[in-house]
């Protein structure tokens, strides 16, 4: 483990890297997991696939500024900062810069996609949270695939409890949703879907208010119209 990779100045911005033990090939493919649940709590410790280092993965769990510590759009500076990071150092890591997955549960679900469908020519990284050299990373955005798990895709449509604000997403946006619906636009994956977007894998279970289905639903749908590959599980709580 290579604990504690910084991308940032912040203490919340590094990342861990996991390889397999003694492994000295080089171009490892990447799963780059991203913690949740709601932006605020869980650090990079919360890593629930380490065990894929064991099938010759390696595996980085990217911690970022939770919303009590900053609002949106920052947590999406991070994840894309700690990308370019990875896809700069990748060489020397003994990574492949190519074949790096995206992936995360909850609000970690939520970033993993908006990191991989958000352009690389989009808004600049703020240069004042990071190291240079991955600031000026090519092409920061660009991974092979993502995979999320019962995430929010969409904020403005999330309705009841989330639209409070207290609840998770509007803090995450710094006020209600309603209220701050240009904000919460813009922190929504679903507005992010385009012709290009990496192969997407979707996976919502049954529980709950069915909120978090219609949420994945919905991305699977826009992926498709935009001509992106896209492969929904939906797993059954009874089962």
């Amino acid at each position: 483990v290579h604990g504690d990779q910084a991308y940032g100045d912040h203490p919340r911005q590094r990342f861990d890297l996991h390889v397999p033990d003694g492994c000295q090939a080089a171009g490892l493919p990447v799963v780059a997991w991203i913690h949740g649940p709601d932006w605020r709590a869980g650090t990079k410790a919360d890593c629930p696939v380490t065990w894929l280092v064991e099938e010759g993965f390696a595996v980085a769990s990217i911690d970022y500024r939770p919303s009590d510590v900053a609002v949106f759009p920052a947590q999406l500076d991070d994840c894309r900062a700690a990308v370019a990071t990875l896809r700069r150092d990748a060489e020397p890591l003994g990574l492949d810069a190519t074949r790096i997955c995206l992936a995360g549960a909850g609000g970690g679900g939520h970033l993993a996609a908006l990191t991989a469908y958000t352009p690389a020519d989009a808004a600049a990284i703020r240069a004042a949270t990071l190291h240079e050299a991955a600031a000026d990373a090519d092409q920061p955005g660009e991974v092979a695939a993502v995979a999320i798990f019962d995430a929010p895709t969409h904020l403005p449509s999330l309705g009841g409890h989330h639209d409070r604000a207290g609840s998770a997403a509007s803090r995450l946006v710094g006020g209600p949703l309603p209220e701050f619906r240009e904000a919460a636009q813009r922190a929504s994956p679903l507005v992010q879907v385009a012709a290009g977007a990496p192969p997407t894998l979707i996976v919502q279970g049954t529980r709950g208010d069915g909120t978090a289905l219609d949420q994945g639903d919905r991305l699977d749908a826009a992926l498709r119209q935009a001509g992106a590959e896209s492969s929904l599980v939906i797993l059954d709580a009874a089962a």
